[in-house]
């Protein structure tokens, strides 16, 4: 069993899917504070590039959540 288990969190593509799970929920608060919806975050699923894409929607486009309030 613990060998099993050992062997598949060995493998570098579980190992992506893992911390991509682990970090769904904070990258979702962070869209939804930035005032984006909360399922950008599913980019996180897409290999290699999934991180990249959430930094460059993050870096590149006004956030909704500071337009609000200007004039």
């Amino acid at each position: 069993m613990i060998e099993t288990l050992c062997s598949l969190l060995s493998n570098s593509v579980t190992q992506y899917y893992l911390f991509s799970a682990i970090m769904l929920w904070p990258m979702a608060r962070i869209f939804m504070r930035a005032g984006f919806a909360p399922w950008w975050a599913a980019l996180l699923a897409v290999p290699m590039m999934g991180y990249l894409l959430c930094a460059g929607l993050l870096t590149f486009r006004k956030w909704p959540a500071n337009t609000k309030g200007a004039a």
